[in-house]
């Protein structure tokens, strides 16, 4: 029963985003109007020749749904772009019980809290009901990580197969949001590690098969895409070229003046809709005020947090804030979020910070115990490292999305194992978890207090 309330509220939630006025739901505007773009393309070949800064994992996704809409003859309303968000959202409520299911194969005995809190996010709803990438690539990563969850260290028929579905999901992650290229890249080569280490202790040398087929499928799927990107990179092979990853990094840098930014829609005084960046005012962030200028992007960073090295804390750590301070309706929908929806969106940011800092705890203290188990290590050094790369550009909340489930899930099973603790066990839990509220409603409260209320539009 609780199982069904928790998909009846993400489906609310899904449905009062999904018939916002179109401006608000994404569909002429911002990234949603270029994704729609690729889609429509002229012809397939047009499509899977079509290079730009973009790449075509969502739109691909997109004009499936439009093949679809076509064959099936379907009525004009309700639109190809809907029947995708439908699709994204089925696809976020299926990954989410993959996930559970496959913690639970594992032995891991979560409490079914965190699938609800999961469901019902309003976050991940929210933005499966806006045509962007990040609900669909949480949904792919989410399946992606299950897999790799149900993976036995034997060479059988199911592993091999869930050793390709892994690469074939790595893949399409990356064409999506090119953002997971190096953690999934970071993946592999652990699998590989790890796999080989096993061979050689096991005397069992077909294991190497097994990241193998990932490896192989990864390279399959994503090789169009590197060939492409290779006549616009000097001849080497990438994903995004040299040029766009720098230029795309130094925008995100030069000249910040905070740490948490978010897309607005304004009307002006001819009743024209725009659309534009803000990033809320923070004094702190001038100790990196070394990234601006003509100098390389990549060394300069570098550079810059060695000579800042003790301000990383203050700088990371509001990063992090800002990664889970999803506060707004959806993307595109800041000037129109009411305080209700905002408090009651910052809740679930509030657990899902106290879920990271659970989830680096049990990860800390895996490590000094040595007892990480190897099916939940892949997971694990795919979040960390996609967490190392997300937070060298500007932060937007929907970057957090990936390290959700595992903060949930981390989180919920903290609080199981106190309660099942002796006392003091407890208060030092509650303790803990106090002093992470506290630093999250302390941060983002002074940031609401620096920026416009509301994201109300800046005057015409």
């Amino acid at each position: 029963m609780a199982d069904l309330l928790a998909v009846i509220v993400a489906f609310a939630w899904f449905g009062f985003n999904v018939t916002r006025p179109d401006t608000y739901n994404g569909r002429v505007c911002c990234d949603s109007v270029q994704y729609m773009s690729l889609a429509r393309g002229s012809s397939f070949s047009n499509f899977c020749h079509d290079y730009d800064y973009r790449t075509l994992g969502y739109p691909l996704f997109l004009r499936l749904h439009l093949l679809a809409h076509e064959a099936l003859h379907l009525p004009p309303q309700p639109d190809w772009v809907f029947l995708s968000l439908v699709t994204s959202f089925a696809l976020g409520i299926a990954s989410t019980y993959m996930l559970y299911g496959a913690l639970r194969y594992r032995g891991i005995r979560v409490p079914r809290l965190a699938l609800w809190l999961l469901l019902a996010h309003p976050g991940l709803a929210s933005y499966a009901a806006v045509p962007v990438t990040d609900s669909f690539a949480l949904s792919l990563l989410t399946f992606c990580l299950s897999c790799s969850l149900r993976l036995e260290w034997a060479l059988h028929l199911r592993n091999l197969f869930l050793s390709a579905a892994m690469g074939l999901l790595l893949a399409w992650i990356t064409l999506t949001r090119p953002t997971h290229y190096l953690p999934a890249l970071a993946l592999l080569v652990t699998f590989l590690i790890v796999a080989a280490t096993l061979a050689a202790q096991r005397r069992a040398p077909a294991l190497i098969l097994l990241p193998l087929a990932t490896v192989v499928c990864f390279a399959v799927v994503t090789a169009p895409r590197h060939l492409a990107c290779a006549r616009y990179n000097g001849g080497v092979p990438c994903m995004i070229t040299a040029a766009d990853a720098e230029n795309n990094l130094r925008v995100s840098l030069d000249y910040a003046s905070g740490y948490k930014t978010y897309a607005i829609l304004y009307r002006d005084s001819a009743g024209a809709f725009h659309a534009e960046q803000r990033t809320v005012p923070d004094a702190s962030v001038r100790h990196f005020d070394c990234l601006t200028g003509d100098r390389p992007v990549v060394t300069g960073v570098f550079r810059c947090y060695w000579q800042r090295a003790r301000f990383l804390p203050l700088f990371f750590g509001k990063k992090i804030i800002a990664m889970f301070d999803n506060s707004h309706l959806n993307p595109y929908a800041a000037s129109i979020t009411t305080p209700a929806v905002r408090w009651w969106n910052r809740l679930f940011g509030l657990m899902g910070f106290a879920g990271f800092a659970c989830l680096m705890t049990f990860t800390v203290w895996g490590i000094v115990r040595r007892c990480v188990p190897l099916q939940v290590l892949l997971p694990l050094v795919y979040l960390w490292a996609y967490l190392a790369v997300s937070l060298i550009a500007h932060i937007e909340a929907r970057y957090g999305f990936p390290l959700v489930p595992a903060s949930f899930i981390a989180l919920v099973l903290l609080c199981a194992r106190a309660l099942r603790s002796a006392r003091w066990k407890r208060w030092l839990v509650a303790a803990f978890l106090v002093c992470l509220c506290a630093t999250f409603l302390g941060q983002t409260i002074a940031w609401d207090r620096v920026d416009p209320p509301f994201g109300a539009p800046p005057a015409p």
